[in-house]
């Protein structure tokens, strides 16, 4: 059973809540991930659990992506081995990108499942996390994630850890 659809619309109020929401909602991802974070660290991009399910998905669907824009990628370059593992081993399929310039003060985040799940954070000093199935909250979290787009800079090399 896709738990993403089951769920409705729920609040989380700790990082642990958080991580485990993520969790369920790339359980059920069948091709696209798009992330905008602070540094990666509040979901445990490091953690063992999110990179397997990241290279489960990328293996389930040759034409799956994965996007994660971040504001420092400070966190992904030193502590997260196996997400940059991940990056070499699949190419353009899984992109980290920093964003630059004034929308470094944008202090949102989003994850964006397929079409089926956006987890907002309303501020990145908070915990406080909101899962969503409503298209138009799925739509409004992929356009912002495009915004932020465009405000990319260079992509994170796999090759660069523990600096």
């Amino acid at each position: 059973m896709d738990m993403t659809t089951v769920l409705g619309y729920q609040r989380f109020d700790s990082r642990m809540h958080a991580i485990s929401a993520l969790d369920t909602a790339l359980e059920g991802a069948t091709r696209r991930v798009r992330i905008f974070d602070d540094r990666g660290d509040f979901y445990g991009f490091d953690r063992r659990a999110f990179a397997e399910a990241i290279d489960g998905l990328l293996r389930r669907n040759r034409e799956a992506e994965v996007l994660i824009v971040l504001r420092d990628t400070e966190f992904v370059q030193r502590h997260c081995p196996r997400l940059l593992e991940l990056m070499s081993r699949h190419g353009s399929r899984i992109r980290v990108l920093k964003i630059t310039g004034s929308i470094r003060g944008f202090a949102r985040g989003f994850v964006v499942v397929d079409d089926s799940v956006v987890l907002r954070r309303p501020h990145f000093e908070q915990a406080v996390t909101f899962w969503d199935v409503d298209e138009k909250a799925i739509a409004a979290g992929h356009g912002v994630i495009d915004e932020l787009l465009q405000h990319a800079g260079t992509a994170v090399s796999p090759h660069v850890t523990g600096l």
